[in-house]
């Protein structure tokens, strides 16, 4: 049985105490491709971040791994409050969605100028906003452009759209995600998404629950897990995005304390069709008295615009600043996370 990410988490609980757990440092070279160098910074509590190597040319895949000096159920109850957890930075705004959700939960979404503009000229596969083909034909046919209130418009239609969306994802899971004609040929999220899960192959070995949960939901259930679902708009570098989320929290069942997270996103209105961050707080055995643990994060994306000459130009802005992105995140959860555990020790 290969050696993979969680089988880390097993093996942390399993090896003898009189041989520290290394299983760390082997599954970070074999795997992610870390120096000996990596390893030290590391345990050093720098953040270490590696692009990976992928076989598609539209997906950008990015691990990143820091020592968080404080425990991990505190990462898990700041996580739950979403709307404080995601917020400044590139973080723009964040809003959660209640059960059930409502149209008022979308009371803040407004679409910016330039997007404004960009819809207004939309065509069914040309369009610089990806949209499926029903909504795209409701804006052109409800929304008067001329108007003085056509903004207003737009923003009710799109508010009214994204609780359609999700309680439809509520129903029905993945196939309900969108399926996008901005391109040449359709996107059916489902099937990015199911591939992009599959990659991940250590989950159907090692947490079989958690990974059914990712395709089969809401048919799957999955004890002990918290869901959130949330809106948000964010800003890393190229112009905002306002996106759809859910995120699954999941106390991992081994011997050592680990949790195991998921973000998935269901809807972006730019860049990224289809993005899975998968998350693990892992504890050390090696060191028992002390409160903190090893963070890894390992972020799937994909786009179709990273293809062809101008996708490759793109793609490479696209790839550095998801790699400078996922450092800056994880030092911001590393130094917020080690601050409040401070405060709460004082």
């Amino acid at each position: 049985m290969p050696f993979t990410l969680v089988a880390l988490l097993a093996s942390t609980a399993l090896i003898p105490q009189a041989e520290p757990a290394r299983e760390l440092d082997r599954f970070l070279k074999r795997f992610i491709g870390f120096a000996d160098s990596d390893i030290q910074a590391l345990d050093r509590g720098q953040v270490v971040v590696k692009m990976l190597k992928t076989d598609l040319d539209r997906e950008i895949a990015v691990f990143g791994a820091v020592w968080i000096d404080a425990p991990p159920s505190l990462y898990v109850e700041r996580s739950k409050d979403i709307e404080s957890f995601e917020k400044g930075g590139g973080f723009l705004l964040t809003k959660a969605v209640s059960s059930p959700p409502t149209l008022e939960n979308f009371d803040a979404l407004q679409i910016s100028d330039e997007d404004l503009k960009d819809l207004r000229n939309c065509k069914l596969g040309d369009c610089e906003i990806k949209v499926s083909a029903p909504l795209l034909e409701r804006l052109q046919t409800e929304v008067k452009w001329n108007a003085p209130d056509h903004r207003q418009k737009v923003n009710a239609i799109l508010s009214q759209a994204a609780l359609d969306y999700f309680l439809a994802y509520q129903r029905g899971g993945n196939q309900e995600l969108a399926i996008y004609r901005d391109q040449k040929r359709p996107t059916f999220i489902a099937e990015e998404f199911g591939s992009m899960v599959e990659k991940s192959d250590f989950l159907p070995i090692y947490l079989p629950e958690f990974h059914r949960y990712l395709l089969d939901y809401p048919k799957a259930t999955l004890p002990g897990a918290t869901d959130v679902f949330y809106w948000q708009t964010v800003d890393f570098g190229l112009k905002p995005v306002t996106r759809l989320n859910h995120l699954t929290v999941y106390r991992a069942p081994l011997d050592v304390e680990a949790y195991a997270v998921a973000s998935k996103q269901l809807y972006a209105n730019h860049y990224f069709h289809t993005a899975l961050e998968l998350r693990f707080l892992i504890r050390d055995r090696r060191r028992p008295e002390a409160a903190g643990f090893y963070f890894l994060n390992l972020n799937r994306s994909r786009s179709d615009g990273l293809t062809g000459f101008t996708g490759a130009l793109l793609g490479r802005t696209i790839r550095n600043k998801t790699r400078d992105g996922m450092e800056t995140a994880m030092a911001a959860v590393k130094k917020r996370m080690e601050e409040d555990y401070r405060q709460r020790n004082r």
